[in-house]
């Protein structure tokens, strides 16, 4: 689920509006073959108020196969959200809760699609707003490709003139990236972050581990194109084939990404347990960037409620035991 500010519906209208007019997708094929129980599920939401798949029985007894093996009330509800018709009011655990649009969405906010003329300023500021600074790759794909493909066509050159457009207009600001030979942009408001070196006083501060997706790794082709730094979720890889581990986070310390922890809290132990670390070529473990991966490890663990941080064995001894985790 997209979890997004009210402001913004406007946007997401649009683009669900978008995808239903010109685009022959999943839910479409499904709701021409199932238009009767897509209008009973949505007869069911209006009458009943917030919905959940788990308010409809199967039609037959038989046991939920895995995630995608949906019964027809819970494709309907899919359905009806892909369209428009409902939003997901809120989650029970994983579960999601529909309702229709106007009792999840406050009054004074604009229910209507945005505008065309307002599309164009609203992704790029809403995009180079939420990473800091990138390029034409980011503005293509990070709020999806409708906008960009219906505006532009998805074209690169015609996407750099938009860019370049921004510049003189004052939206947007050129700069250079030592290794990186495309030019980057970022919005004339933080014009102040250009001038920001690296600081390395920090070393009293501690590492931070970044969920998947933070704005700088959610697309995957960003932290690899800054920072040299390949990154994906190996939840969804077979276990044969995982490296890092099932949900290794990438480790920031200061401006540098510079490894991967796959770390688990046990909340009934209230224990912290570092079941792999891997640290990037070249990254040096000097003692004050072993202090500042203790103090963060140790900040970790008291956020998810441990009072302690174990590491596996599986961890190399020549990092483990420079670690400080009590």
């Amino acid at each position: 689920m997209c979890l997004m500010p009210y402001e913004e519906y406007p946007f997401y209208a649009w683009k669900m509006e978008y995808y239903n007019q010109n685009v022959h997708t999943w839910y479409k094929k499904w709701e021409e073959k199932n238009p009767t129980t897509l209008e009973r599920v949505y007869k069911y939401v209006k009458k009943n108020g917030p919905t959940a798949s788990a308010d409809f029985k199967r039609e037959t007894e038989k046991k939920s196969e895995g995630w995608w093996d949906w019964k027809k009330e819970k494709m309907a509800l899919e359905c009806l959200f892909m369209k428009g018709k409902l939003l997901v009011s809120h989650r029970n655990n994983f579960q999601k809760t529909y309702d229709l649009v106007e009792n999840v969405v406050p009054n004074h906010i604009d229910t209507e699609p945005m505008s065309e003329e307002l599309l164009p300023n609203y992704i790029t500021k809403t995009i180079f707003g939420s990473i800091g600074i990138g390029n034409g790759q980011e503005l293509k794909t990070y709020l999806g490709k409708a906008a960009t493909k219906h505006l532009w066509k998805g074209n690169k050159k015609t996407i750099e003139n938009h860019l370049k457009d921004c510049v003189k207009n004052d939206l947007l600001i050129e700069a250079k990236i030592e290794g990186i030979d495309e030019p980057q942009y970022l919005l004339k408001e933080k014009e102040a972050i250009v001038d920001m070196l690296p600081d390395k006083n920090y070393e009293n501060s501690r590492v931070k581990f970044l969920t998947p997706f933070d704005n700088i790794t959610r697309e995957r082709s960003y932290p690899e194109k800054i920072w040299n730094f390949n990154y994906k979720i190996e939840c969804y890889v077979p276990v044969p084939k995982r490296i890092f581990g099932y949900f290794a986070l990438p480790i920031l310390d200061g401006f540098e990404l510079i490894g991967k922890a796959d770390l688990k809290a046990h909340r009934k132990k209230e224990i912290l347990e570092v079941k792999a670390l891997a640290f990037e070529d070249g990254i040096k473990l000097d003692e004050a960037r072993v202090e500042r991966l203790s103090n963060g490890f140790r900040e970790f663990a008291r956020f998810n409620g441990c009072n302690s941080t174990e590491i596996a064995s599986s961890v190399q001894k020549s990092i483990s035991n420079k670690l400080t985790l009590s």
